[in-house]
């Protein structure tokens, strides 16, 4: 599966593509840290990508706008002060995870196990974990 991480802030941009990176069937396709990066980074990419991983705060566009102009499935990773259900019309999940070791831990233990046996999608288990 290959995932496009998209954040602002250029060291959780890179959290989250070490955490991609070290996730078995996973690849980081790239990172951007601006929705106009990320929509360049697609046009220019020579094959597909399966998941952006979408900060909501960038600073050319919102994330939630950018939601909407990926042509791949999307996970919002975010430190959200506020109302936790504004951005879940927009398929949003509100929390950003905060620890690159509980992350993997995580990813191998919820999501993988059931990749590997055909019950759910990488992308299924790469969303399920970082819930």
């Amino acid at each position: 599966m290959s995932v496009l991480v998209v954040d602002d802030d250029f060291r959780v941009a890179g959290l989250h593509a070490d955490v991609v990176a070290q996730t078995p069937g996973c690849a980081v396709a790239g990172t951007a840290h601006s929705a106009g990066a990320a929509l360049a980074l697609l046009e220019r990419a020579e094959s597909p990508v399966d998941l952006a991983l979408v900060d909501l705060y960038l600073p050319d566009r919102p994330g939630l706008e950018l939601l909407r102009a990926l042509p791949c499935d999307t996970f919002v990773l975010s430190a959200l002060l506020g109302d936790p259900r504004e951005p879940r019309p927009a398929g949003a999940e509100p929390d950003r995870p905060t620890a690159p070791g509980r992350h993997l831990g995580t990813l191998r233990e919820q999501g993988f196990a059931e990749a590997r046996q055909g019950w759910c999608s990488a992308s299924d288990a790469l969303v399920a974990a970082l819930r």
